[in-house]
């Protein structure tokens, strides 16, 4: 590709679904691999619907957020594959949401992730509902 053209949407659609695909595969195959360690710390909890979702997905729905969003899934399953060290992206959040912060753990996670607001509040509000199942189970 020549420097300054700007890229077709045929070349931009073949980038996404190759990156698509590759994420989704690193997922599952790390889901399927390390199902019990990962469950410990709940970390496919807020990735496992988003992840079902591009690999269903028309890649023309796929916006700037939702890259943002495979990149970030890109970096904690590929560093667990790499180093074996697994990174909770709800350290401090769990925290938050049981001091009744919502607000602010939703500012944490949108900091963490560099997400949109709508993603943010989603997965808080998922993982609130899972917290708040864990501690009435208790």
């Amino acid at each position: 590709m020549e420097v300054g053209r700007v890229m077709d949407k045929k070349t931009f659609d073949i980038i996404v679904k190759h990156k698509i695909e590759k994420v989704c595969k690193l997922y599952f195959d790390l889901q399927e691999k390390h199902i019990e360690e990962f469950e410990q710390i709940n970390l496919f909890d807020s990735d496992w619907g988003m992840m079902v979702r591009f690999a269903t997905t028309d890649y023309d729905e796929i916006d700037s957020h939702n890259m943002t969003s495979l990149n970030r899934v890109w970096r904690t399953y590929n560093k667990y594959k790499k180093d074996g060290v697994i990174i909770s992206e709800w350290d401090g959040i769990d925290v938050l949401i049981k001091e009744g912060k919502k607000i602010n753990a939703i500012k944490e996670y949108r900091a963490k992730h560099n997400c949109s607001l709508k993603e943010a509040k989603n997965a808080v509000d998922s993982r609130q509902e899972m917290l708040e199942n864990q501690w009435t189970i208790s």
